[in-house]
């Protein structure tokens, strides 16, 4: 035991903090093993209607291009991203699950779990494994798990005290410690947790550290030395190599700083600019390494921030990568629509875009989608008693876009939300088959030309109807496709 453990009350604080964070980690490992199996077999249902075959080769190791994967990796990858928080796809950066066994999806409950890890996490092994920041991550990617903590305490506010804790080697007030023990305890008793006795053990632990002070328990031996010296070793190595990184790359930074101001004073002008633009070009490369150091900032976050802040410049041409080709739209007139009731406006640009299906008969030629879509208005005007069609556009798998009630007027598909938004509805039910591409493809063409006319707003944001309103609607598989799309929004 070091003597500096005992000189300042905030840095005791600190360490029951830390050990408290073990605890927790302790108390939720079983319960999050549980859910994962049980998310799993949910996944094996969803699957078996389908009768894929097994994967042989393991498709996520062989290629990052989901277009080469075989029918059963590509079907479970699409069924994954569909409870997946981040939605992020194999191949492109920010996530790289070339380390996981897709071929293993369909049987093993564990190589699926890898899949919600954080990003930064999926290729660590060992102690690692188990630190709460990859628990907690874990619960926060699989929408499934992390529904259980609706009403009770957000997975995320642990998160938040373990990176303060971990990548801050400041103090910590005594106000500030039993404000993080209590968020822990209120998360161990969230009634899916508090049935697992390793949630109730972990309880008692995280109190004692909350009402006493960190020498108290040492002195008093209230928690046996070797059972601290075990966490201390498995926080040390969690930690070390965060902090490492950090120093040596702080050094490093001041090393080329401290040679460039040298070499200022030289009398050759071409030499000093030539050694200290090398100087800020290794210093420019180094400070994203810091910044992953200290704030645990991960490259694909960082990669983002980056691609948000280019956005801004770029302005309309490149803001969007969903922006390509033409649209192909039937008019009203060519779907024989009937009249409106009546018709109001909306100011424009609006902000927001929505995607709907009908969860109805699917269409693949433009006969079949023009009686789809007249039955669909007939139903809303009639039985529904609206003015018109409620959804602005109608997409089908023709590749055809058919106009609703148009641009810039109030829609009927999602409460709280018509005034502000327009509104895209795929024909057909997604709950259990994949969109055409062609049909995507429509999609994107008619938000790009409602940016290029200023329907829609470049900096639009992209959201399911099920995000604003409790509905199956897109469906699981068109839902994990636009949660691919740049404007999708992921918080």
């Amino acid at each position: 035991m070091t003597k500096m453990e005992f000189d300042n009350v905030k840095k005791q604080n600190r360490n029951s903090v830390l050990f408290a964070l073990e605890y927790l980690s302790e108390g939720i490992n079983k319960f999050a093993a549980d859910e994962f199996q049980n998310h799993h077999n949910r996944l094996v249902k969803m699957m078996q209607h389908l009768n894929y075959s097994p994967c042989a080769r393991s498709c996520s190791k062989i290629s990052k291009n989901e277009q080469l994967w075989c029918r059963t990796c590509s079907g479970w990858r699409t069924t994954i991203l569909s409870s997946h928080k981040n939605r992020s796809s194999i191949g492109k950066k920010g996530s790289d699950w070339s380390k996981i066994d897709s071929s293993k999806w369909p049987t093993d409950a564990t190589e699926v779990e890898r899949c919600y890890q954080p990003d930064w996490s999926i290729t660590m092994t060992g102690p690692n494994a188990g630190d709460i920041s990859i628990l907690i991550g874990k619960l926060i990617n699989c929408s499934d798990i992390r529904s259980l903590f609706a009403n009770t305490a957000d997975p995320d506010c642990i998160r938040v005290i373990r990176n303060k804790i971990v990548h801050n080697s400041g103090e910590i007030s005594p106000a500030e410690k039993k404000q993080y023990c209590q968020q822990m305890l209120d998360f161990l008793r969230t009634p899916e947790v508090w049935l697992y006795q390793e949630a109730k053990d972990a309880y008692s632990k995280i109190q004692l550290f909350m009402r006493y002070d960190y020498i108290e328990l040492i002195k008093n031996k209230t928690i046996e030395d070797h059972e601290l010296n075990k966490l201390k070793e498995r926080i040390k190595a969690r930690t070390t190599r965060v902090y490492n990184l950090s120093r040596i790359s702080t050094l490093v930074l001041i090393g080329i700083l401290a040679v460039s101001l040298i070499y200022v004073g030289f009398e050759r002008t071409c030499y000093r600019v030539s050694i200290v633009s090398v100087c800020l070009l290794l210093g420019a490369l180094l400070l994203p390494t810091i910044y992953l150091g200290f704030l645990q900032i991960t490259k694909s976050q960082l990669y983002a921030y980056v691609v948000i802040f280019m956005d801004r410049l770029l302005f309309v041409e490149q803001l969007e990568d969903e922006i390509s080709g033409d649209i192909s739209m039937v008019t009203r007139g060519e779907w024989r629509a009937r009249l409106p009731k009546s018709i109001e406006f909306m100011e424009k640009p609006v902000m927001n875009v929505l995607v709907h299906h009908t969860a109805g008969l699917h269409g693949e030629d433009t006969q079949m989608c023009s009686q789809i879509v007249r039955s669909i208005q007939n139903l809303h005007m009639d039985d529904n008693k609206w003015d018109d069609v409620g959804y602005n556009f109608l997409i089908g798998e023709d590749g055809c876009v058919y106009e609703g009630r148009g641009w810039n007027k109030v829609g009927a598909h999602t409460l709280g939300w018509n005034k502000n938004s327009v509104a895209f509805a795929f024909l057909g039910n997604y709950n259990d088959r994949r969109p055409k591409p062609l049909a995507l493809k429509a999609l994107r063409g008619a938000i790009s030309y409602g940016i290029k006319n200023g329907h829609i707003s470049p900096y639009y944001t992209l959201y399911g109807h099920r995000d604003k309103r409790p509905t199956n609607s897109p469906g699981n598989y068109l839902y994990a496709e636009i949660r691919n799309f740049k404007h999708y929004h992921h918080n």
